[in-house]
């Protein structure tokens, strides 16, 4: 790829782009060559960092000045400044040269893509998944095997709840096998989907959910023939000014919804709630959803039996 400014350095530049960085490192493009700094940059690099292994990172070379006007005092022979690449098929090979000629500097950067596909069955590849929370850091960690390279076409990892980002993996070396989300929050439910489209078409889904520890402590205060009065916890601290709602459902279908807040009060949140208009002697299997501002928040649920 070819580009006049640099787009993958962060910090002050006003020329960084992330996206053009996430394009070319989900494909795994081997060489991006740049200009417009006239100072010579030679890096390897995956998320801003060095790759964690042989077969990840996107090589960026951004070229010195090439123009035979030096600065200063400098021998314009030597200020200015070229580059040979040769295009092979197991690699790149860059030479940078002076206007007399001299090689300076010579890189390599190899075909990551050459790698044999290594077999595997589908159920090993799914077995492959794990995904590990720190919960300290609030992260989640994805990791896989790498032979999903050449076996799988492509694997979407979606986040259901709140931001609902996506990330695409088409494994184009096996250097791709893991992704950590951040914003896994301890105090609120996050469920993950994965889905996978394996090299022959077929698909799977997988799901990773957690659940707020404890819920939000549901219980029934006071049940009766056709109504039942519900507690439950308050949201924490930093949630009560941001929570909206409490969706109600009986049986599988959205039943009622209640406010989150206590209306003319300053982010109080409910605690409490009266819903009405149920039938007498029946089993009723109730799961509370809490929502804000930011989206689903996280739910409970119990079962009870009316009067």
């Amino acid at each position: 790829v070819g580009t006049h400014a640099p787009f993958h350095m962060p910090g002050n530049s006003t020329d960084y782009k992330p996206y053009y960085v996430k394009v070319m490192e989900r494909y795994g493009v081997d060489l991006v060559l740049a200009g417009h700094y006239h100072s010579h940059r030679f890096e390897t690099l995956f998320e801003g960092k060095k790759p964690v292994n042989e077969y990840l990172g996107v090589t960026y070379l951004n070229g010195a000045g090439g123009g035979i006007k030096s600065v200063g005092n400098n021998d314009p022979h030597e200020f200015a400044k070229g580059y040979v690449i040769d295009i092979l098929e197991d690699r790149i090979v860059i030479k940078q040269i002076n206007a007399k000629g001299d090689v300076l500097l010579t890189y390599e950067v190899m075909n990551r893509k050459l790698k044999p596909k290594e077999e595997a069955t589908k159920e090993e590849l799914i077995d492959s998944i794990k995904a590990e929370r720190d919960e300290e850091n609030e992260t989640i960690t994805f990791t896989w095997s790498p032979k999903f390279h050449k076996n799988v076409k492509e694997m979407i990892i979606k986040e259901a709840y709140r931001d609902q980002r996506e990330e695409l993996f088409v494994f184009p070396s096996p250097g791709y096998v893991t992704h950590t989300f951040d914003k896994c929050n301890n105090d609120l439910d996050s469920l993950y989907i994965l889905e996978i489209t394996f090299a022959d078409g077929t698909k799977e889904t997988l799901e990773f959910k957690y659940n707020l520890s404890g819920g939000m402590n549901l219980k029934t205060k006071e049940v009766h023939d056709d109504n039942v009065i519900i507690t439950f916890d308050p949201p924490a601290e930093h949630y009560s000014a941001i929570i909206n709602r409490y969706d109600i459902y009986l049986n599988g279908e959205l039943f009622t919804s209640v406010n989150g807040t206590i209306p003319g009060k300053n982010y109080v949140p409910v605690t409490e709630a009266l819903i009405m208009g149920l039938e007498s002697k029946t089993e009723y299997h109730m799961v509370v959803k809490a929502y804000g501002r930011i989206g689903f928040l996280y739910s409970d649920e119990i079962t009870f039996t009316t009067k």
